[in-house]
Parts: structure tokens; sequence; C-alpha cells
């Protein structure tokens, strides 16, 4: 096979029909992705999916996922327009990240490795390669990492603290757990 070259295009994770998809080495399954559309629509993660390009996620989608696992892109990931996707239905603060964690990871050396926008609602946690942008009403419930965040126009965030990361999340080995605390006048708004 080829090196990463960002050549399989974008992958959509909410399409209109139904799907699973499982990754395998050898007789081994290490991670599954599968979506069921509705209101709300079921997504399940289970292991360490990556995909060779984008993923986006958009278009008035409530969608609950279950399991704990990180999907990889090598280029950027977008959530837009009217998408909850959670780990628990209503997006409640009593989602339980230690019973039902996603992690997603951007590789993207644009702009943005990650861009959420556009009265988006997600539970779980990203890791941007470069920048992490977010705006027009989103509100994030988990931990970001990125070289630079970018958040604007009515968007909040909220952490939910959990004890084990997902498996694939980077860190995974040797990690300990860091209690993060807002440090007023500690942004730059350039």
């Amino acid at each position: 096979g080829g090196g990463l070259n960002r050549s399989n295009g974008t992958a959509y994770l909410f399409t209109a029909s139904a799907y699973d998809c499982t990754v395998m080495s050898g007789s081994t399954q290490v991670g599954r992705i599968a979506y069921t559309p509705g209101n709300p629509g079921t997504f399940i993660i289970d292991g360490v999916v990556f995909f060779d390009g984008k993923i986006e996620l958009q278009g008035n989608n409530n969608v609950v996922y279950q399991g704990r696992g990180t999907i990889y892109a090598s280029d950027e990931i977008k959530f837009q327009n009217n998408i909850n996707f959670c780990g628990i239905f209503g997006c409640t603060s009593s989602s339980d990240p230690n019973t039902n964690l996603l992690a997603f990871v951007g590789g993207s050396t644009g702009d943005s490795s990650i861009l959420v926008e556009n009265y988006t609602t997600f539970q779980g946690a990203f890791y941007a390669t470069n920048d992490y942008f977010q705006k027009n009403n989103v509100n994030m419930c988990g931990p970001v990492i990125a070289q630079e965040l970018k958040i604007e126009n009515g968007s909040t965030n909220c952490y939910i603290p959990f004890s084990t990361l997902a498996p694939g999340m980077p860190g995974t080995t040797g990690s300990t757990v860091v209690t993060l605390t807002n440090v007023a006048n500690s942004f730059t708004t350039d």
C-alpha cells in the first residue's frame, strides 16, 4: 500500500442509509463504527478508526453515540449546521464518559484541523494537530487540545471529567488525569 496522501476524499458519518464498518487486524476487531439514521440516530464506536482524508458531520442531526473509541482523519474534521452528537439523549451533563467517550483527531496542516460551527453540540474530545476553530453558537462538552484555539460568536464549553482515556486517544500510554481550570485573561483576541 501507499503512504498517507489524503486521497480518499470526504467521509460523511451521518448518511441517509445505515452502515456498520469494522477494522480488523488479522482475526481481531480493532475498530468499529456503525450508524443508524433516526431522531435520534445512533452511532456506535468501538476502538480506533482511521480515514485517509476529511470527515464531515452536518445537517440537522440529533445522534446519540455508544461506546468508547477514537476516530482519526489525516485531513480536516468538520461539524456543521445543527448537529447534536452526544453520549446521552438530550446532551445532558449526566453523560458518563467512562461509559461512552468518542474522540476525534484531526490531522490537517491547513488553518484548522477541526472546525465546529453553526448551532452544534458535541460531548467528547478533540485533538487537533494544528488549530481548532469553534464559532456560531457551539457547545463543546469535553477537552480540546490544539496548537491554537479559536472560539467565537456565542460559543460555550463545558468540561465533563473522565478517569480513563478512550482507546486510541493520543497520550493513552502513561497518561495522567489533569484538571483544567479557567484562568481569567489567559487568552488573546487576535
